[in-house]
């Protein structure tokens, strides 16, 4: 991908993941109903280990504060495929500002159907890519110690655990960059 600023930035990259053509790109604005239909097809396993919990659905505000990537302290790519002659989102990475300015918490989902593919790998690439090329020098992942499908990432990232207080649920990894 080559990159610019969030007015300029490229359209994305397209690659082969699954059998499927994929195209990796920013997040827009106009994405929010892509997004929460996304969402809404997400098992609850999965909706739970993320930002949504629960939800079956997100509220609006939520879906345009997800949308509304600034390309500086807050950003996300979209993984899209077309289902039925329409754009599909299969896959989001997303990364939001921590307490120091130079690290990102990422957070990284993709449809079930996708988690057995490379795609999370990839959008995890593009944004720590992209988060480096702006000066972030680490990227953070918060999440339940038990999710396999992140263990799974943050290994294939060689990011490093740091456990949280003791009896915590939660489990930190780290990758400088």
């Amino acid at each position: 991908m080559v990159y610019m600023d969030q007015r300029t930035i490229s359209e994305g990259c397209i690659i082969h993941c699954g059998g499927k053509i994929v195209t990796i790109r920013p997040i827009r604005l106009t994405d929010q109903a892509l997004e929460s239909d996304f969402v809404s097809r997400l098992s609850a396993e999965s909706r739970s280990f993320r930002v949504v919990g629960a939800l079956r659905e997100m509220p609006a505000s939520t879906l345009y504060t997800f949308a509304d990537a600034d390309g500086h302290y807050s950003m996300a790519f979209v993984a899209t495929t077309v289902v039925d002659g329409s754009e599909s989102v299969v896959g989001v990475s997303r990364y939001a500002p921590r307490d120091d300015e130079e690290v990102r918490e990422m957070a990284v989902a993709v449809a079930e159907d996708w988690q057995e593919t490379e795609l999370a790998q990839r959008l995890a690439r593009e944004l720590i890519e992209y988060a480096g090329d702006r000066g972030v020098r680490e990227m953070t992942v918060v999440d339940v110690a038990e999710n396999p499908v992140i263990k799974s990432l943050v290994d294939a990232l060689d990011m490093t655990r740091h456990d949280n207080a003791e009896n915590s649920p939660l489990t930190n990894y780290r990758l400088p960059l």
